[in-house]
């Protein structure tokens, strides 16, 4: 009978249900109900904000974990069910709610980030005109183009063909480089995922490089999904055993690069400057990005004509990256 008594008093510890501590007044219980309070309030607010700052599945598996383990902190068994753990869910439930609200507040809002007004003053500051700081602000925050600046804009690499005087070749003063250019430079930077299925993989391995086209594309068609994608979107114009040698080369690198059910693809969002970018570059930032860019774009290199390649390239990343 003690024994049962010590057990039975050793899990009530365990679980904050100390009789004493729960029933009885004065600071001991107040304690133990603002703790049960700060305890649901901290995770909750963690939670919520992971939830509602969350813009990529990168942080899905960490807030999967963590959810997992919120039965220790609050349990949920009824025998031992009390005052302070239904403050502690309480508490939780209501500071998840603030601190989802108050992640889509940031994403929307940006409240971090320094006001227009506080640019226009930064501008100022460094020896613009009002005009001008304006000007930036548009163009910076809201991709506008202000009027006085579009017989200004140059294309291409202009903006870099300048000399000691800043003046380019033809003995113009170039004042900025062309908007696309610039979106390209701010969004390199930016990684998302793109999930490929890649079940479908014996029934591919029958293909080979010396087969028609035809019958890859069939092969591929017939495996649905991103697959079947490939083999409808691959460029036209390029010769059929370089639409061959590429659908092959992503065959082979994403099923050799996992046994599970599917691979996730980083990319980079290149925004509207994919086509006009230089082969060099245009390998460069994908092997980057992800190890399948890097295998893939070293086999059609080997395998594919130089002057093929770019057009193979933006018709593999139109397919394997989009969001």
């Amino acid at each position: 009978m003690e024994n049962d008594k010590s057990t039975l008093q050793t899990s009530l510890e365990a679980n904050d249900v100390i009789p004493e501590k729960i029933s009885g007044s004065g600071s001991s219980g107040t304690s133990a109900l603002l703790a049960a309070l700060f305890n649901g309030m901290g995770v909750g607010l963690l939670l919520g904000l992971l939830l509602g700052l969350a813009v990529s599945p990168v942080v899905s598996a960490f807030i999967g974990t963590l959810s997992s383990l919120l039965i220790l902190l609050i349990g949920l068994k009824e025998t031992y069910f009390n005052t302070i753990k239904s403050v502690r869910i309480g508490a939780f439930g209501v500071f998840a709610v603030v601190g989802i609200l108050s992640g889509l507040y940031i994403r929307s809002h940006n409240p971090l980030a320094p006001s227009l007004n506080e640019l226009q003053e930064e501008y100022k500051a460094l020896g613009y005109s009002e005009k001008e700081a304006n000007n930036f602000i548009v163009y910076q925050e809201f991709g506008l183009i202000p009027p006085e600046w579009k017989d200004r804009l140059i294309v291409s690499n202009e903006a870099s063909a300048t000399d000691k005087d800043g003046k380019n070749e033809k003995g113009k003063t170039p004042m900025m480089a062309d908007r696309n250019q610039i979106n390209m430079a701010k969004r390199n930077n930016v990684l998302f995922s793109s999930t490929v299925q890649i079940g479908e993989c014996r029934m591919l391995e029958t293909s080979r490089a010396d087969m028609p086209f035809n019958k890859i594309k069939r092969n591929f068609t017939n495996s649905g999904g991103t697959w079947k994608e490939l083999a409808e979107n691959i460029d036209p114009d390029v010769p059929e055993q370089a639409r061959v040698d590429a659908l092959l080369a992503v065959r082979d690198v994403i099923c050799n690069l996992t046994q599970e059910s599917a691979y996730k693809i980083k990319c980079i969002d290149f925004g509207d400057s994919l086509h006009d970018m230089p082969l060099k570059e245009l390998k460069s930032e994908l092997q980057k990005a992800d190890p399948f860019w890097d295998q893939c774009l070293t086999i059609l290199n080997e395998k594919i004509d130089k002057k093929h390649q770019h057009k193979v390239i933006v018709s593999l990343v139109n397919v394997l990256c989009h969001e």
